[in-house]
Formats: structure tokens, sequence, C-alpha cells
């Protein structure tokens, strides 16, 4: 069985023109919505995505600072440590 045309299925559809027109900017309208929610929400992951780096760097960062001091007074001490023998 096929699908009755387009044409056909508005010529044959009792409801005023201005209805159908009021349907499909209906239509349009939740379309937009959908791609605003869709655009929002890909933003937010993108920005998640973007703070979490920018933590993971700042946190190597620390992390290779610290472990450079702690270098420095392991050298420190050994210095202090050869300088008493």
């Amino acid at each position: 069985m096929g699908r009755t045309p387009w044409s056909a299925r508005v010529a044959l559809d009792p409801r005023p023109c201005c209805l159908l027109n009021h349907e499909l900017f209906d239509r349009i309208a939740a379309a937009r919505a959908k791609a605003a929610q869709a655009v929002r929400y890909r933003l937010a992951m993108l920005e998640r995505r973007l703070r979490q780096q920018g933590i993971d760097r700042t946190l190597g960062t620390l992390h290779r600072r610290i472990g450079r001091g702690l270098q420095q007074t392991d050298e420190h001490e050994s210095a202090v440590h050869a300088r008493r023998y």
C-alpha cells in the first residue's frame, strides 16, 4: 500500500491553511529549541573538559614544583651533612 502524496493529504485536510502553517511554525520552533539545547549541552561538556584539562595542567605544574623543592631540600641537607663530617 503506497502513501498518499503530500499534495493529496493537504487537499483532503479539512483544516484551514493557516492551521497547517501554524503547525509548521510549531515544528520549526521545536526543532530550533532542540538544536539550541544540543548546542548548550555540547558547550557545557566542552567547558567541563577544558576546566578539567586546566586543573590537570595546574596540578602537574604544582607536583613538579613540589618535586623540585623536595630535591633542593635534599641537596641542601646533603651539603650540610657533608660539611659536618
